[in-house]
């Protein structure tokens, strides 16, 4: 049962990622031509501003799934309900705190905002925040479909939300290209989806409209307290880490260098978005699998999930490298393009975030949260202080640089030490031997793609496009089959894949 639910949440969250990658690819196209590049700077700007608002959720949500976990394993609803009504009135507080706050920070925008657009900056602030806040006030209700492994419904509801609020975009853009309704009708299908994934929960699981709620116990809440201050760090770390690029880029660099940016933020976190959904939908499995306390087991799920990571991390961030330039030529024009040095840290930056995906699945579903807790504080000072100093040196490329070095104290000490030695009680040593062995790897793959990549490039844009995907669907995945084909990781992968095709032809 948990294996197939696993496999449901992972295609689905594959269509619906997928889905919402090529039709916000197409409305990028729209917005580029009916709103220009500071626009489109200034909406990835607040975009990374509010959503640092989110430190405010505290890691709530991920600290209550976690909890959800023996409840829903052991059947005992009144505990589940217990659980619910904590985090309903938790998630309220957080949508007025989010709300408050982001109002505090309508008079400072020009501090950051680089810009000579004649149009009211904070009135589109203000959208920004109404759309943020108000998703916290319905939103809570997904955690119980998580728990129960149907991640795979809040996906189709999501498949609704994306295409729906694209097609209305595009056509607002076209034609009263209006970026204050573009805004508004995001507030009103995130308001839609919420109330969907409500109504769905109320319906499948009544018992968690029960009014008869006993409160929560102390021990659950104090042990949620004390994840949440653990995680508090760490959405600091992630939100400082990840959200304050575009900061950096539109107080130095200005709003069209932000606008280019985004192009390839874009890029990147849809293919992020494709995969780490993928899994987040076995997080919940992972957490049922480490409730039975079996070392063995877990390590044996985990070398499968890792290899499968890697090979997807080396065949995304290499595919990237080398299809990004035509890709973006043909999607908005040669003026979009970023530099290939820079486009190389970005790959680096986009291996080292997939491959983490599948120890921060053991780690969460384990929760642990408190004890690796000062290390994204430390994660978010060097890329701080990294970022700022060379982006005054070295313009774009700094930034990226600032990004990629605060990740050497994750790989190199918090993943080894707090989860892989403390799950599975194996030695640094092992860590560090398979980790640096993977990396060998995916440089030589890296190499070899590129050069013979760029062996037979031309001037026509769509054929060097065509000649750069065919590369990168052979070179990468046939140099992983030589290097791995006989160990007992890619068995298993084919042994699915065999057993799939099987099931599917009777």
């Amino acid at each position: 049962m948990r294996t197939e639910k696993s496999i449901k949440n992972v295609i689905v969250a594959f269509i619906s990622n997928f889905l919402s990658i090529f039709i916000s690819f197409v409305a990028q196209i729209f917005f580029v031509k009916y709103l220009g590049k500071e626009i489109l700077g200034l909406n990835g700007l607040f975009t990374n501003v509010v959503s640092m608002l989110g430190i405010v959720e505290l890691g709530l949500g991920t600290a209550l799934i976690y909890h959800l976990y023996e409840p829903v394993a052991n059947n005992d609803k009144e505990s589940i309900k217990s659980l619910m009504k904590f985090y309903k009135k938790s998630y309220h507080l957080i949508s007025l705190i989010i709300f408050l706050l982001g109002i505090l920070l309508i008079p400072f925008l020009q501090l950051f905002v680089k810009t000579t657009l004649n149009i009211n900056i904070s009135l589109i602030f203000f959208l920004f925040i109404i759309e943020s806040s108000s998703t916290y006030l319905l939103s809570y209700k997904r955690s119980i479909l998580y728990a129960y492994q149907e991640n795979y419904i809040t996906n189709i509801i999501k498949i609704v939300y994306i295409l729906g609020l694209n097609i209305f975009q595009i056509i607002i853009l076209i034609i009263l290209k209006n970026y204050f309704l573009f805004l508004l009708l995001k507030i009103g299908f995130r308001f839609l989806e919420n109330l969907l994934i409500t109504i769905y929960a109320n319906k499948h699981y009544e018992f968690i409209k029960d009014k008869n709620v006993k409160p929560l116990n102390k021990k659950t809440k104090s042990d949620i307290f004390k994840k949440i201050k653990g995680l508090l760090f760490h959405k600091i770390g992630t939100y400082i880490v990840m959200g304050t690029d575009n900061i950096i880029i539109s107080r130095f660099l200005g709003l069209v260098s932000v606008g280019i940016f985004s192009n390839y933020s874009l890029i990147i976190n849809g293919i992020k978005n494709l995969f780490s959904q993928v899994f987040y939908s076995i997080t919940s499995s992972v957490g049922n699998l480490l409730v039975e306390k079996n070392e063995t087991k877990s390590f044996n799920v985990y070398n499968k999930m890792i290899f499968g990571n890697f090979w997807l991390a080396t065949f995304c961030s290499i595919s990237f490298f080398i299809i990004s330039k035509p890709f973006v030529i043909l999607w908005l024009g040669k003026e979009f393009i970023l530099s290939k040095r820079i486009v190389f840290l970005l790959m680096i930056q986009l291996f080292l975030d997939i491959y983490g995906y599948t120890i921060g699945a053991f780690k969460n579903a384990a929760g642990i949260y408190h004890e690796d807790r000062f290390i994204p504080v430390i994660q978010s000072i060097i890329n701080l202080i990294v970022s700022i100093i060379l982006v005054i040196k070295m313009g774009l490329f700094g930034v990226v640089i600032g990004t990629i070095a605060s990740y050497s104290i994750l790989y190199f000490f918090s993943y080894p030490k707090y989860v892989y030695c403390r799950l599975f009680k194996k030695t640094l040593y092992n860590y560090y031997l398979d980790f640096s062995k993977k990396i060998a790897v995916f440089v030589f793959i890296f190499l070899i793609t590129m050069i013979i990549s760029e062996f037979s490039l031309t001037n026509n844009t769509i054929i060097d496009l065509i000649y750069s995907v065919v590369c990168c669907l052979v070179i990468p995945n046939a140099l992983i089959y030589l290097f791995y084909h006989n160990t007992s990781e890619f068995n298993y992968y084919k042994y699915l894949l065999i057993k799939k095709l099987i099931k599917k032809n009777r």
